[in-house]
């Protein structure tokens, strides 16, 4: 239990300080695990952590989905949807919220995304 704690008030000093949170949860995480386990099991699970990550399938469409977001931009695509849903959906009480949703959910048709 107290390793845990001190783990937590690292976690929360060097977060303080300004370092990236990913890269210090990293750290403190493995230190923590290298104190417990030893050196070579905590390089072992950095290491399946990290490939786990990069090998996730959902990460494979990020690159393709922020691309289609600057096509998108660049074009005023964006600024046209949204101002369609505006007109069909305006005059309406929560009008501005609607077409918010509409504009998003026309944005997601085009790029594919199912959230």
């Amino acid at each position: 239990m107290t390793i845990s704690l001190i783990g937590f008030a690292i976690l929360f000093l060097i977060a303080f300080l300004g370092f990236p949170l990913g890269f210090t949860m990293l750290a403190v995480g493995g230190i923590g695990f290298g104190i417990l386990r030893g050196a070579e099991p905590a390089l072992e699970m950095i290491i399946q952590q990290i490939m786990d990550v990069v090998l996730n399938t959902n990460f494979a469409v990020l690159p393709m989905f922020l691309l289609m977001g600057a096509f998108v931009f660049r074009a005023a695509l964006s600024d046209d949807l949204y101002e369609a849903a505006d007109a069909w959906l305006g005059h309406h009480r929560g009008g501005l919220a609607m077409a918010t949703i509409a504009a998003c959910g026309g944005f997601a048709a085009v790029s594919g995304s199912s959230l």
